[in-house]
């Protein structure tokens, strides 16, 4: 008994004079491909072009960055331990301006 042809994406048998066929499905449970079958290659998956699946920045919209906002925010947070590096600092200019005025 000649059950039809198989090809990539259909599987056709025989087994105790029933035709058994099998289909392949080509479905790789993302939302965002098409998925297909072509009967010489098989599963065939092409992303999806609808807005939905177009990649989207992970915190949302993009905004131009101000680098005065971003130094002021990080002074802001970081102030614990740039209070004793700034007071270190200016420790360190007063002595070197005590240095030089004794040399000269």
């Amino acid at each position: 008994m000649i059950c039809g042809t198989s090809n990539a994406c259909q599987f056709n048998t025989c087994n105790a004079g029933f035709c058994i066929s099998a289909v392949l499905l080509c479905d790789d449970l993302d939302a965002c491909t098409i998925d297909s079958c072509d009967p010489d290659l098989g599963c065939q998956t092409e992303p999806d072009p609808a807005p939905v699946c177009q990649p989207t920045p992970v915190a949302g919209k993009l905004l131009p960055l101000d680098s005065t906002a971003l130094f002021l925010a990080g002074i802001q947070s970081m102030s614990v331990w740039m209070i004793p590096t700034v007071i270190g600092l200016a420790g360190v200019g007063v002595y070197l301006v005590k240095f030089r005025a004794n040399r000269g």
